[in-house]
C-alpha cells in the first residue's frame, strides 16, 4: 500500500516519469483523497510542467469524487498548449461532463477560465439539455460581472441550443435579460446574443427585429434564413403569414417551407400547392410531407390532381399509403378515381405464383429494350424517396448499393411484399397529436422530450412528446405494396434495369462520364500528399459509414480516381483522421474536399486550429483546398484532422455528405 509520505516523496521527484507514475499507482485507489493530497494534486495541475504529468492528473479525474474534482480541472484547462494534445482535451471532459449535470451554472464558469474552443462548446450542451440545467445557466448569466462575460455565456448557450429541438422559456430569463441590458449598454456583442436568447425562449418583444431581418431584402441571405429559423424555434405566431410571403423567393424557399409546419391549414396548403409543380424535387417532397399531417390539407392537395392543375406522378405511393390512412371519404374517392394500385398487397400464399408473373411481363426480350438511364429517373421519383444507390437518394431505409439487386427473384419478393420481414430500425411509426393532425415515420433519434421522425423524401420533423396524443408502432415497410402495379410496364422495365445496374448511369439528358486517369500533376518537391481514400480505413467516424469511393465517372480531377466518402453522418458528429509519419515541425496543410449538392457544411480542425467550409455546389467538382498554414507538429504524436459537421446549405439536399480527396502537407 502506499503510503502518504511516499506519494508526497515521489510526486517531488524530478523525473517527471516517477511523478506520472506515482499517479497512476495512487490511480488505482478510487475513495475521496485527503486533504493534503487534494491541494497537492491541484497545484500539480497549475504548476506542474510536464504534459505527460498532466495527462496522468486528467485521467486521474473520473476516478474522483464530483466534489474533488473542480480544482484539478481548473487547472489542467488552463495549459494553453495541452488543447492540442492526444488525449489531455477527452480525459478532462470525461472528468468535467457530470459536473455540468450537477451543476450547469459553476460549469459554464469554468469553461469560461479555458482558451480550449471545443471543451468550452462541450461544457455548454449537457447544461442546455434539462430544464433544471438551463435554469442554472439562467442564474450564471444573471451573475455575469461584466459584458465580455455575459457575451461569452451567452455564446455557449447559444451554441448549445442550436443543436436542440426548440425548449420552453427557463425560469429566470427575465433575470438574465436584465442583467445583460444593464451590462450591455451599447455593446453589439451583447445587444445580439440577447436578441437570440430571447427570439429562441419565445419572448415576443423580439419577434419584431427578427421578422424586419427575414423580410430585408439587402440583408445576406444566411442572416435572413438564420431570422426564420429562430422565429421557428421561438414560435413566433406571425410565422406562417411571414413564410407564405417569402415563399416566392427561391433562396427562402427551403427555410419557408419547413416554418410553414409551424401555421398547417387551408391558407398554407392552397399557398404550397399553388407552387409545387415548380418546387425542385427536394423541397417538393418537404411540401408533400406537410401537406400530409392533416386531412384538409391533403384534400387541397388531391383536388389539385382530380382537376388537372398537377400531375398525379407527383405523388408517391408512399403518400398515398398516409393520405389514406385518415380514413377520409372524399381523399379515398379522389384516390379511387386517379390512381390504379392493385389489391394494395399481396397474398404470401400466392407470392411464388405473383413473382413468375412479373418474372414473365418482365421478359429478357423487355428487359432488352429497357433503359437503365429512364431507370434512375424512375427511382427518383419512386424508390429514391427512402433509398439511395450509388449515393444517390434519400438514406431513410437501407441502402440498395450492396444489395442482390440482380437477382430480379430477389428484387421482386422485395417490391411485391416489402412488410414480410421489416427490421426494427425500420417499423413505421404513426403519431396522433392532440391537435389532431398525424406524423408518420421511422424513429431516428430520441431524447427526454422529443422523437426525431424521418419520413419519405428526407424530410425530418421533431415530435414533442407532451404534444402526442397515441402512438403506433407497425410492423410495416415505408415501400407500400403495389408500386410496380402503380406504374406502366416499359417504366417498371426501366426501373428494373437500373437497379440491376453494378455502376452509376447518366440522367437522361446527361452526358456519360468519361472515365481517364488522374489529370492531377503529383506534388511538388517537399510537398507529401495522403489519399483520403487511404485514410477511409483508419478514419473515425462518431456515425455513419467511411470508405473509398471511386471518381472516375465524375472527371480526371480527383487524385488517384478516389476519395474518402463518408456518409451516414449527422450535424454534430465528428470524423478524425490520423495522419502517421509527418515529420515533427511546423507545417502547412492543405485539405482538398469534393463538393456536390448533398455535402455538408462543416468545422475543420487542425491541432486546435478551426475553419468553416460550406461543400455545398449544384454539380459533383473538387472544391478549393482547407489550408492551414501553421501547424505544430509533435514528435510523439501523430497530426490529427477532426471534421465535424455541422449543417447544410439551405439549397442543398439535406444528407451530411463529406468528401476528401486528398491531404497534402508541406
Amino acid at each position: 500500500m502506499i503510503t502518504p509520505e511516499f506519494a508526497v516523496a515521489h510526486l517531488n521527484d524530478p523525473s517527471e516519469h516517477v511523478r506520472a507514475w506515482t499517479l497512476q499507482l495512487l490511480g488505482e485507489m478510487k475513495e475521496a483523497l485527503p486533504g493534503d493530497m487534494l491541494r497537492k494534486f491541484e497545484s500539480m495541475a497549475v504548476e506542474d510542467p510536464s504534459m505527460v504529468v498532466r495527462r496522468y492528473l486528467a485521467s486521474k479525474l473520473q476516478r474522483l469524487p464530483l466534489a474533488q474534482r473542480w480544482g484539478i480541472a481548473e487547472g489542467l484547462i488552463g495549459h494553453h498548449n495541452d488543447q492540442y494534445d492526444r488525449n489531455i482535451p477527452l480525459l478532462c471532459w470525461y472528468g468535467i461532463e457530470p459536473l455540468a449535470e450537477v451543476d450547469g451554472a459553476r460549469a459554464l464558469a469554468l469553461a469560461e477560465k479555458t482558451d480550449w474552443p471545443q471543451l468550452r462548446e462541450f461544457i455548454a450542451r449537457p447544461a442546455t439539455v434539462t430544464e433544471a440545467g438551463r435554469e442554472g445557466l439562467m442564474t450564471s448569466l444573471a451573475s455575469a460581472e461584466s459584458a465580455e462575460s455575459y457575451a461569452q455565456r451567452a455564446g455557449q448557450l447559444l451554441t448549445a441550443l442550436s443543436q436542440l429541438p426548440p425548449v420552453e422559456r427557463p425560469e429566470g430569463w427575465a433575470e438574465a435579460r436584465a442583467k445583460g441590458e444593464k451590462l450591455g449598454g451599447k455593446n453589439p456583442s451583447v445587444t445580439d446574443v440577447i436578441r437570440r436568447m430571447g427570439v429562441r425562449f419565445g419572448d415576443a418583444d423580439f419577434f419584431p427585429h427578427w421578422r424586419r431581418v427575414a423580410r430585408n431584402g439587402e440583408a445576406q441571405v444566411a442572416d435572413r434564413i438564420q431570422a426564420i429559423e429562430l422565429l421557428r424555434a421561438g414560435g413566433d405566431p406571425e410565422l406562417g403569414a411571414l413564410a407564405r410571403e417569402l415563399i416566392d423567393q427561391r433562396p427562402l424557399l427551403g427555410t419557408a417551407v419547413k416554418a410553414l409546419r409551424a401555421d398547417p391549414g387551408a391558407a398554407t396548403a392552397e399557398a404550397l400547392v399553388g407552387r409545387l409543380a415548380d418546387f425542385p424535387l427536394a423541397m417538393r417532397n418537404e411540401a408533400i410531407n406537410l401537406l400530409a399531417m392533416r386531412p384538409e390539407m391533403a384534400l387541397v392537395l388531391l383536388k389539385a390532381v382530380d382537376e388537372d392543375k398537377l400531375a398525379a406522378s407527383l405523388i408517391s405511393p408512399v403518400m398515398l399509403d398516409q393520405f389514406e390512412r385518415f380514413q377520409n371519404a372524399d381523399i379515398t374517392e379522389i384516390i379511387d378515381r386517379n390512381w390504379t394500385r392493385g389489391s394494395g398487397g399481396v397474398d404470401l400464399k400466392q407470392l411464388t405464383g405473383t413473382i413468375q408473373q412479373w418474372k414473365g411481363k418482365l421478359s429478357d426480350k423487355v428487359l432488352a429494350k429497357a433503359d437503365a438511364s429512364r431507370g434512375r429517373q424512375v427511382f427518383t421519383m419512386t424508390c429514391g424517396t427512402c433509398h439511395t444507390l450509388f449515393g444517390q437518394g434519400i438514406a431513410l431505409g437501407p441502402d440498395l448499393t450492396g444489395s442482390n439487386r440482380a437477382d430480379l427473384g430477389y428484387l421482386l419478393e422485395n417490391v411485391l411484399a416489402p412488410s414480410t420481414v421489416v427490421g426494427k430500425d425500420y417499423l413505421l411509426n404513426v403519431f396522433t397529436m392532440k391537435d389532431g393532425s398525424v406524423v408518420s415515420g421511422m424513429v431516428k433519434e430520441k431524447s427526454p422530450d422529443f422523437i426525431k421522425v424521418a419520413m419519405p423524401g428526407g424530410t425530418t420533423t421533431d415530435v414533442k412528446l407532451a404534444e402526442v396524443e397515441s402512438r403506433q408502432e407497425i410492423a410495416q415497410s415505408l415501400m407500400p405494396a403495389g408500386l410496380f402495379e402503380a406504374l406502366p410496364l416499359e417504366q417498371v422495365a426501366d426501373l428494373v434495369k437500373y437497379l440491376a445496374s453494378p455502376v452509376q448511369v447518366p440522367m437522361p439528358g446527361e452526358t456519360a462520364p468519361v472515365p481517364a486517369s488522374s489529370s492531377v500533376p503529383p506534388p511538388a518537391g517537399g510537398v507529401a500528399r495522403i489519399e483520403g481514400e487511404s485514410l477511409a480505413v483508419t478514419g473515425k467516424a462518431s456515425r455513419g459509414n467511411v470508405r473509398a469511393q471511386p471518381m472516375t465517372n465524375f472527371g480526371p480531377a480527383w487524385s488517384g480516381n478516389s476519395q474518402l466518402w463518408w456518409t451516414g453522418g449527422k450535424p454534430g458528429d465528428t470524423l478524425t483522421l490520423t495522419l502517421k509519419d509527418v515529420k515533427s515541425g511546423t507545417r502547412q496543410v492543405a485539405i482538398f474536399t469534393t463538393t456536390a449538392k448533398d455535402y455538408a457544411q462543416m468545422k475543420v480542425t487542425v491541432n486546435g486550429e478551426i475553419q468553416e467550409v460550406d461543400l455545398f455546389t449544384p454539380a459533383v467538382l473538387p472544391g478549393n483546398p482547407i489550408v492551414f498554414t501553421k501547424v505544430p507538429v509533435s514528435p510523439t504524436e501523430p497530426l490529427k484532422v477532426v471534421i465535424e459537421i455541422t449543417g447544410a446549405n439551405p439549397e442543398a439536399k439535406p444528407s451530411y455528405m463529406v468528401g476528401i480527396d486528398r491531404i497534402e502537407v508541406k
